[in-house]
C-alpha cells in the first residue's frame, strides 16, 4: 500500500501530497524535465506547480531516485540551450537581439548577474553634546582618530 494512502488508494486525511499516484508523478515529471529542456523556467510548466514535483522528489528519495537525477540534467540543459541560443545568436548579425539575450541570462543563471560586492567599513560616531550640537564621523575608527588628533 501506498504511503498517505488507504487500501482502496484514496488519500487519506491529512495527507499532504498532491492528488498525484507516483506513476501519474512520474509522467508530470517527464513532462517537466522536456519542459525545462526547451528553456523555460521551472515556474512557467503548467500541469502542475514545479513545487508539488519538488516535493514528491524529495519526500520519496528512494521512488524518485532516477527521476532527481534526470531533473538535475534537464537543468544543465536548460543552460546549454539558453548558451547554444547566444552562439547562434553572435553569428547571426543584426537578427539577434543581444539586450535581450544577455537580460535573459542575468534573470535566469546566478553567475550572470551583475553582482556588486561593497564591504561597509563606514563607522559612524556620533557624540551628542547637551547644547544640542552633533557631530557625525564617516570613515573608519582609524580615519575618526587621524581627524581628532589633526583637530587639536
Amino acid at each position: 500500500m501506498e504511503e498517505g494512502r488507504d487500501e482502496k488508494g484514496r488519500f487519506t486525511e491529512g495527507n499532504k501530497e498532491a492528488e498525484y499516484t507516483h506513476d501519474e508523478m512520474r509522467k508530470l515529471i517527464k513532462e517537466y524535465i522536456a519542459h525545462i529542456k526547451e528553456g523555460f523556467t521551472k515556474e512557467a510548466f503548467v500541469p502542475c506547480s514545479y513545487k508539488t514535483i519538488e516535493s514528491h522528489i524529495h519526500n520519496y528519495p528512494s521512488v524518485f531516485q532516477s527521476e532527481k537525477k534526470l531533473v538535475e540534467q534537464a537543468f544543465r540543459a536548460n543552460r546549454l540551450w539558453w548558451e547554444e541560443r547566444g552562439k547562434k545568436g553572435l553569428m547571426v548579425g543584426k537578427r539577434f537581439n543581444a539586450t535581450t539575450w544577455i537580460f535573459n541570462m542575468k534573470n535566469r543563471f546566478e553567475e550572470w548577474k551583475d553582482v556588486q560586492h561593497r564591504k561597509n567599513e563606514d563607522k559612524v560616531d556620533a557624540n551628542i553634546t547637551t547644547s544640542q550640537n552633533i557631530t557625525v564621523s564617516f570613515g573608519t575608527y582609524e580615519d575618526t582618530k587621524e581627524d581628532e588628533r589633526s583637530q587639536d
